[in-house]
């Protein structure tokens, strides 16, 4: 590990020194040194990517690694990166491809049972409708105007009327037999059988008021009722059937909009089932290269037979055309550190070339840190390096470490 220089001026004292040979200073050169120092902050750094995709777990629960590309492979949008066991998803898709299917088995019979009410309620109120209608109908037979009613009292009226008549007659008949019997001119069987016809004529006679009396009272009133009670029992039949049959409706759209709502809950749950196998393909969002996430050292490793939960980090795909430095810097120089201030960035890989970089964000939260440095407070700087592209093609690389001098002579707000 590379040793952090606590005393930001040594450097650049040992230079001097170098450079006069080891003679004093001139008066003007300890001046000149204390303002480098105090407008220099330097720190070490590490490169990394300033644009970097996450590549994460989106399979529920857990799932066991079958494939994955190697890491530090370039490799082109659309490639497969890992592929995760599907057993169990494959064998939970077709249970559940199951129960889908049972549920639109529910549905269409829901469908069928509401078309079924549907036609057998208009079937029973239609029945129920004729029956008001026949009951009204007989009731104004029966009881109209010129009905069957007025028909038999107009002919019982006849026959009373036809009755008086007789008995008037008769009545006459008697009458002369009398006188003839009187004059000597007939004998008394006639004037007994004159006798018997009238006796005849008057029970026709009070025969026939008491029929029209029936008729028209009694029978009228009954008859009356009795119509009266058959178009009460259709209307009643009809408005209960047509209850029912509302009620049956009610309860089928009830079902139906049941079953509806379960057919489409399953349809989802067998799509999300379906979507977590696609899942288990992860294919590259575009051009990269892949470092794994995971590392044994924290008991984690992105490799076959891995097992991994479910939005766990599995690969970065850095863009290395996009480099920036990372700077630790002690808690008690960082607030030298303003945004828009010049980096000379020196990487130990190439210790003859320098390159140039700018402050773009600075952390307002420490760095955690172990027990060991539990006392120390660092804040990370990010540092754009220039040129990012050009660089990359120079040689940076990410991860490469370094030492990064930050001149804070120019106070840029932040």
């Amino acid at each position: 590990m590379r040793t952090r220089i606590c005393f930001s001026f040594v450097l650049p004292i040992v230079a001097v020194l170098l450079l006069t040979g080891g003679s004093s200073l001139p008066a003007a050169q300890p001046e000149l040194l204390q303002q480098r120092i105090d407008n220099t902050v330097r720190e070490l750094c590490v490169l990394e990517s300033a644009s970097s995709v996450e590549i994460r777990n989106q399979v529920n629960g857990t799932s066991t690694i079958l494939w994955v590309v190697a890491e530090g492979s370039v490799v082109k949008e659309g490639d497969l990166l890992i592929e995760l066991d599907t057993s169990a998803l494959d064998d939970e898709s077709m249970k559940q491809q199951i129960v889908v299917a049972e549920a639109q088995r529910d549905l269409q019979q829901a469908e069928a049972s509401l078309k079924g009410l549907k036609a057998a309620g208009a079937s029973q109120l239609s029945a129920a409708e004729l029956a008001v209608k026949a009951a009204l109908l007989n009731r104004e037979r029966v009881l109209g105007e010129g009905g069957e009613l007025a028909i038999q009292i107009a002919d019982a009226q006849r026959r009373a009327a036809v009755a008086e008549q007789a008995l008037k007659v008769a009545t006459g008949i008697l009458a002369r037999r009398r006188q003839a019997v009187e004059l000597g001119r007939t004998d008394s069987g006639e004037l007994e059988e004159a006798q018997l016809g009238v006796v005849e004529a008057q029970a026709a006679m009070e025969s026939a008021r008491d029929a029209k009396r029936l008729l028209t009272k009694q029978t009228r009133e009954y008859q009356t009722a009795l119509l009266e009670l058959a178009v009460v029992r259709a209307k009643t039949t009809f408005a209960t059937a047509k209850i029912h049959a509302e009620t049956a409706m009610v309860q089928a759209m009830a079902e139906l909009e049941s079953s509806r709502a379960a057919a489409a809950l399953e349809e989802r749950k067998s799509a999300r089932l379906v979507e977590q196998i696609k899942h288990c393909r992860i294919v590259a969002p575009r051009d990269g290269l892949v470092i794994y996430a995971g590392t044994t050292r924290r008991g984690v490793a992105i490799e076959p037979g891995a097992t991994v939960r479910d939005r766990q980090l599995l690969l970065t795909m850095p863009d290395v055309t996009r480099l920036q430095a990372r700077v630790l810097v002690n808690e008690t120089r960082i607030n030298r550190v303003r945004k828009g201030q010049r980096v000379t960035l020196r990487i130990d890989a190439f210790p003859d070339r320098h390159f140039r970089g700018v402050v773009t964000e600075i952390s307002q939260y420490p760095e955690p840190v172990g027990w060991l440095r539990s006392g120390v407070k660092e804040y990370a700087v990010v540092v754009s390096v220039e040129n990012p592209a050009r660089e990359s093609q120079l040689g940076l690389r990410l991860g490469m470490t370094g030492e990064a001098e930050i001149d804070t002579s120019t106070r840029r707000d932040p």
